[in-house]
């Protein structure tokens, strides 16, 4: 288990390559002055995102992949906690890709699993905002199966999703860690919405990973 008592972090992208941070200009020493910031600011972890096709989806990029594991080694020499976003611009949720987001998922969680410096899976950035489009049902099932997958290879690192909201919080709550959500509304009903919240989920932490 995690001995961190206190998670203070930030979601991390480079400030030139914002949606690229795998690329060709991927920089080491750019990364580590970001990360070094972060420490200084009195921040002790991260969160960072895996574009799904960008990886190469079921046939993981071993150059991304070596890319991924060295900005979690740099995280490690500044003493900072990485949670890693499995699925990152991905939307499709159709039961024939499952097998291949499954491979995706298990590929990378294999890779990272023992990294000193993980700190948690979150299986995807607001998938809720998926729901009329792709149907809640199908939605909720995918995340489910990901979870399963996640947690067949690594038991040790708690997995979470990035829900986009309070109202969105409690689904999956019993398969999951920690339960994390993003808060965009008025933060005067923020106490009310997290008080709610604690009694609905009494048993895990409560996360705010983006406001």
């Amino acid at each position: 288990k995690n001995t961190t008592t206190e998670i203070k972090g930030i979601n991390y992208y480079p400030q030139a390559t914002p949606w690229n941070l795998y690329g060709d200009d991927f920089d080491e020493n750019i990364i580590s002055k970001d990360f070094n910031i972060i420490k200084e600011a009195g921040l002790n972890s991260i969160r960072i995102f895996v574009p799904y096709d960008d990886f190469g989806r079921a046939n993981l990029n071993s150059e991304k992949l070596k890319k991924l594991k060295t900005v979690l080694d740099i995280a490690e020499n500044q003493q900072l906690k990485v949670v890693v976003t499995l699925f990152d611009f991905y939307g499709d949720y159709e039961v024939l890709n499952w097998t291949l987001n499954q491979h995706h998922a298990i590929n990378i969680v294999t890779a990272l699993k023992d990294h000193k410096a993980l700190l948690a899976w979150d299986i995807k950035n607001e998938p809720n905002l998926d729901f009329e489009s792709r149907r809640k049902i199908k939605v909720t099932a995918w995340a489910k199966q990901m979870v399963t997958s996640v947690k067949s290879v690594d038991t040790i690192h708690p997995v979470t999703i990035g829900w986009s909201n309070t109202e969105s919080a409690t689904i999956l709550k019993d398969h999951l860690d920690f339960v994390s959500f993003h808060y965009y509304e008025d933060l005067d009903a923020l106490e009310t919405a997290y008080k709610t919240l604690k009694t609905d989920i009494p048993n895990k932490p409560l996360v705010i990973t983006e406001f």
